[in-house]
């Protein structure tokens, strides 16, 4: 006869089952290729209307950089905390 006893506490229900090293990186990925989706579509309008490109690039060094670092910084600020919770561990 066999017996399991179960896992100490929510052990299972909450760890994390995400690399946070790699959850990182994809994000800095992701944000570079947001940005320049965004150059091209704001270069096609500029090209249209005849505004020069350097307009475009201020646009997405300022506003737009700052647009998509807002959308991930709290899952950048609670990965980095993961990240270094494992450092710590380990």
């Amino acid at each position: 006869m066999e017996v399991q006893l179960p896992l100490p506490g929510h052990w299972p229900r909450n760890i994390s089952r995400r690399d946070p090293v790699a959850a990182l990186e994809e994000i800095g990925r992701d944000k570079v290729d947001a940005l320049y989706e965004i150059e091209l579509i704001l270069a096609r309008l500029a090209d249209k209307h005849g505004i020069h490109h350097t307009v475009i690039a201020k646009a997405v060094r300022g506003y737009a950089e700052d647009m998509i670092g807002d959308v991930f910084f709290e899952l950048e600020d609670e990965l980095e905390r993961e990240r270094d919770e494992a450092a710590d561990i380990c």
